[in-house]
């Protein structure tokens, strides 16, 4: 998943993801309740 989001270099959800990854952190991306967008859930260490 990280691959197919930071692959392209350019957007706003790579880089979210690259840096909740940096951050040791995890995050989970899913289709909102219309379909139309994305939901991301991220979780940081403390």
């Amino acid at each position: 998943m990280y691959g197919a989001l930071t692959g392209s270099g350019s957007g706003g959800l790579g880089t979210v993801m690259e840096l909740t990854l940096a951050l040791a952190g995890t995050a989970v991306v899913r289709a909102d309740a219309d379909g139309l967008g994305k939901s991301v859930w991220i979780t940081l260490p403390l």
